[in-house]
C-alpha cells in the first residue's frame, strides 16, 4: 500500500492543477458572439429591441425581409431597424437575421469572414459592414459611426466580423 500513496498524492496533484488551468482557461476564453460584462443577453429580435429601448432609444421597424437575402439562409426572419433618439447624433439602420436554432446561426456566421467579407458572395459594402451576434440574432450594421458601435457593443456584445 505505501508504494501507492506517491502515486495517488501525484495523479490527485496533477488533477487538482488540471482542474486549475481548465477554470482559468474557461473564464479567459470568450466564444465568437459572447456578450461583455454587463451586456444584456439578447436571445432574439424581441430582445434586441427591449435593450435598445432600455438605453432610451427610439427603435422603428423600417422594413422585413420576406425571405432572407443571400447569403443568409439560414435565418427565419430578416428585419431592418432605425435607431435613434438618447446618445445617437443621428440616425442609423442595422439589418437583424433571427434564427431558429443555434446551428442554422453557425452555419451563417461561418460565412462571414474576420474583415466583414462573405466567403461564399462577394458583395461591395457601401459602408464598413460589423457584425455582431447574441443568442438566435445576428445583427449587421454598415457604417462607420463609434456611437451606433458602442451601443451595439454594449447590447450585443464586441462584433465578431467587420471593419
Amino acid at each position: 500500500m505505501r508504494r501507492y500513496v506517491p502515486l495517488l498524492v501525484l495523479v490527485a496533484a496533477l488533477g487538482i492543477w488540471l482542474g486549475g488551468a481548465g477554470a482559468v482557461a474557461s473564464q479567459e476564453a470568450t466564444p465568437a458572439g459572447a456578450a461583455t460584462p454587463g451586456a444584456s443577453a439578447v436571445s432574439d429580435r424581441a430582445d434586441l429591441v427591449a435593450a435598445l429601448r432600455a438605453k432610451g432609444l427610439t427603435v422603428e421597424e423600417v422594413d422585413r425581409l420576406s425571405k432572407p437575402m443571400v447569403p443568409f439562409r439560414g435565418a427565419q426572419t430578416g428585419t431592418v431597424l432605425r435607431l435613434s433618439g438618447d446618445g445617437l447624433s443621428e440616425p442609423a439602420e442595422i439589418t437583424v437575421y433571427e434564427y431558429a436554432d443555434d446551428a442554422a446561426l453557425a452555419a451563417d456566421a461561418e460565412q462571414i469572414l474576420p474583415d466583414g467579407s462573405l466567403e461564399t458572395t462577394k458583395i461591395l459594402w457601401i459602408e464598413p459592414p460589423h457584425f455582431f451576434e447574441s443568442g438566435q440574432v445576428l445583427a449587421l450594421y454598415l457604417g462607420s459611426d463609434e456611437e451606433v458601435l458602442d451601443l451595439l457593443t454594449a447590447v450585443l456584445g464586441p462584433q465578431f466580423a467587420g471593419a
